[in-house]
């Protein structure tokens, strides 16, 4: 796992998982800097095998390598000052990388409820495969991760999820029919696509990471 940082830890820390892809040209030119200006510096998570990055793509494996990136940017960013933010995948490692550290705050965006109805919608989007989605894919999984699994151990910690209404990827009604998690925060991103979700809630984004920052310093 390769870590890259970005701007200088005046307020806190943002440790940055992202989706499957691990594209991080796009965040890099518009809100990291916006983090970076008010005095937030981004650690972006690449995942094995992603943007030069070495070793094996296990989840498991992966979530313990990021609650060790965690533990390390607690050890560097002021008062031990850390949010971690996920988008999409990267929100249900983000999420459970929480349940094994002492956070500051938790931001998720275009997240999915669980790997199971991730698995399900991109079966159904093509045809040869969507009668497999009829399956209890659940069922099927040797461990079905869920943000409910995974938020019931973070009572106590600000979370918040960021959801597009026009998500074709990680739909907002998904989210809606497993139910929210009672921890969690919704805020629904008005037309945001699963691409554009994070430009249209920037300002929020970093306002919700400031909020959970600068509450750790009263």
């Amino acid at each position: 796992m390769l870590v890259r940082r970005y701007g200088k830890p005046t307020v806190g820390c943002v440790v940055f998982f992202p989706g499957q892809h691990g594209i991080l040209s796009a965040y890099e030119e518009d809100i990291f800097p916006a983090f970076a200006a008010k005095g937030i510096a981004v650690l972006a998570v690449a995942y094995p095998r992603q943007n030069g990055a070495h070793g094996t793509s296990h989840l498991n494996e992966i979530l313990a390598l990021g609650a060790r990136v965690v533990a390390s940017a607690q050890s560097t960013c002021p008062g031990q000052r850390v949010v971690v933010y996920g988008r999409s995948l990267g929100s249900m490692v983000a999420a459970y990388v929480a349940a094994r550290s002492q956070l500051t705050g938790l931001i998720l965006e275009s997240a999915a409820p669980a790997r199971s109805s991730a698995i399900r919608l991109r079966l159904s989007a093509r045809w040869y495969l969507a009668p497999l989605a009829l399956l209890p894919v659940s069922r099927l999984l040797p461990h079905d991760y869920s943000l409910a699994e995974a938020l019931s151990n973070t009572r106590g910690v600000p979370a918040v999820v960021f959801q597009g209404t026009a998500d074709s990827e990680t739909p907002l009604s998904f989210l809606r029919v497993a139910g929210v998690p009672d921890n969690l925060r919704l805020v629904v991103v008005s037309g945001g696509s699963h691409p554009t979700t994070y430009l249209l809630a920037r300002d929020r984004i970093i306002k919700a990471a400031l909020s959970m920052l600068w509450s750790q310093w009263s």
